[in-house]
């Protein structure tokens, strides 16, 4: 560590233990020829013992960390605290101007050792400069200066392996965290090195990790020849023109996470026919701020798209329809009303109601006239605002489509329903076209096959309970007709024969009680209950 302590302007977050030995040295005899000075001193528990000795020796000290970022003059930064929000408020320093060391453990012991070796040195140097001095005394403070050095080195170099040893874990558990992601991800270091290439990322692109790993060859999977990929961007600190050279204008910043770039493109080696990937790239950063690697994540869109090509071809096909037949308002109406679907059309600026067909009467319980002049969000579901901010940004000639959402008839009963809906003209105005196809059967049965296994283990019950009831009544009946077929040729049945019978009913009546699939049976049916 080497820091030019002369005249420095120092703030300190953090007033926990290495702190109030960093002021000692700051602000004690052995530097005030440096004359560093610390402004301020910023940590939310007020009895630490650095605020406590920053304010016995007059030093500001605050509560709220904002304040650092307010200071005027100051050089350098000191962060001894980890806190989430710090990152947050750090971000607003300018980090040309003032520089920020984030004093872990490790480099809290390597900052103390730098001080008092500085404090060392000039203490030395006095010696040195005093008349009085001789050869020998000289060489005793080179002596102990040295022995100073080897300690210190000693105890950082402890440290250092300990510190080591935790990186190491921690390399291991963000590994298994990566590899283990079912998003396709890829990281490189600040050399643009691959450092991780997750088994999704090798399903995804069909290349392998150690093929990769240890490598500049991120993009092979990609091009067909040497290009940056969107992390390399990230690392290089390429400029917006230059991001713009490589991906013109199909990239963007990202909404969500600061200093990001995101960007989606087809990539015809992908794959049967090519792929459609969306990737998100965001720096990885040290303490200090630098950057020291990125991360970059992979979605294969290309389901969607042809989903989306799909929709538009069934969208211009209806458009063409509607084209086709308005002039001709008997075809135009038999058209509308003998749709499949409800099919409302609705005013594109207030969202009225214009015109229905006979299929949304039928369907949703009201009468044309009941739904004309309405607003098309009253039979949707109040609490759901995303369709009204869709409709309101939905471009010309655009479309969208709506599932699984809630509708409710004129009787305030609620089912679900799939809603395409695409921009058109109207008798001379803009209007939207949506038409509801009702998938409540689709849902409920969602719902019916999840009972499905239940009801299957209920039959195997009924079937066992039968053949157990069955046995008993059979025993019971055959003993029945032995009696009555005596009785009525008039033959006397002995005593020990009727005991016989009746402990025959009695033991196949009380059997099915104990019997062991009879009780995995009522075993089983209240475990299902």
């Amino acid at each position: 560590m080497n820091i030019n302590l002369k005249g420095l302007k120092i703030a300190i977050i953090g007033g926990n233990s290495p702190c109030k030995r960093i002021l000692e040295i700051l602000t004690g005899p052995g530097l005030r020829e440096l004359a560093p000075e610390v402004l301020l001193v910023a940590d939310t528990l007020f009895h630490s013992e650095g605020i406590l000795y920053a304010e016995e020796k007059g030093i500001r000290v605050t509560a709220d960390y904002q304040d650092v970022c307010a200071l005027f003059g100051v050089d350098l930064i000191l962060k001894l605290k980890n806190d989430a929000i710090l990152g947050c408020i750090l971000e607003k320093i300018n980090a040309e101007r003032v520089s920020i060391i984030d004093l872990g453990a490790h480099r809290a012991l390597s900052f103390l050792n730098f001080l008092e070796a500085e404090e060392e040195k000039i203490r030395i140097k006095r010696k040195i400069q005093a008349e009085e001095i001789d050869r020998t005394e000289i060489m005793d403070l080179f002596d102990e200066y040295c022995r100073r050095m080897r300690k210190n080195a000693d105890d950082e170099s402890k440290l250092f392996e300990s510190e080591r040893e935790d990186l190491i874990s921690i390399e291991k558990e963000l590994s298994q965290i990566i590899q283990g992601s079912m998003i396709p991800t890829f990281i490189i270091n600040n050399e643009h090195i691959i450092t991780h290439w997750n088994a999704a990322c090798e399903e995804l692109t069909d290349q392998k990790a150690y093929e990769l790993v240890g490598t500049d060859r991120q993009w092979v999977p990609f091009r067909s020849a040497k290009r940056p990929t969107m992390a390399d961007v990230i690392v290089g600190g390429m400029s917006e023109s230059e991001v713009s050279k490589y991906y013109g204008s199909s990239w963007r910043k990202s909404a969500l996470i600061k200093e990001a770039y995101e960007a989606e493109e087809f990539f015809p080696h992908l794959g049967d026919g090519g792929k459609w990937i969306f990737f998100t790239a965001a720096p990885i950063k040290s303490p200090d701020g630098k950057i020291i690697g990125a991360i970059e994540t992979l979605r294969d869109l290309t389901e969607d798209k042809r989903a989306k090509e799909e929709l538009e071809l069934q969208d211009k096909e209806l458009s063409t329809l509607y084209e086709k037949y308005k002039k001709s308002e008997e075809k135009y109406r038999s058209l509308f009303n003998n749709n499949p679907n409800p099919i409302f059309i609705i005013d594109r600026e207030t969202f009225e109601i214009l015109d229905v067909n006979h299929r949304v009467e039928n369907e949703y319980g009201y009468t044309k006239a009941d739904l004309l002049g309405r607003v098309f969000f009253d039979i949707w579901e109040r609490s759901d605002d995303t369709v009204r901010q869709s409709l309101e940004g939905l471009p010309k000639n655009g479309a969208i489509l709506f599932t699984k959402k809630k509708h409710f008839k004129k009787d305030k009963n609620s089912f679900f329903v799939n809603v395409k809906v695409v921009h058109a003209t109207y008798s001379h105005r803009d209007v939207l076209i949506a038409s509801a196809t009702d998938i409540t059967e689709s849902v409920e049965k969602e719902t019916q096959l999840i009972q499905a296994g239940k009801l299957a283990t209920l039959g195997t019950m009924a079937a066992g309970m039968a053949h157990e009831i069955n046995q008993p009544l059979n025993v019971i009946q055959i003993c029945a007709d032995l009696i009555l077929k005596m009785i009525n040729k008039g033959i006397a049945i002995p005593d020990e024969e009727l005991v016989m019978m009746a402990k025959d009913i009695i033991d196949n009546v009380t059997r099915p009680r104990g019997s062991s699939s009879m009780s995995g049976i009522f075993h089983g049916s209240r475990k299902g209950t």
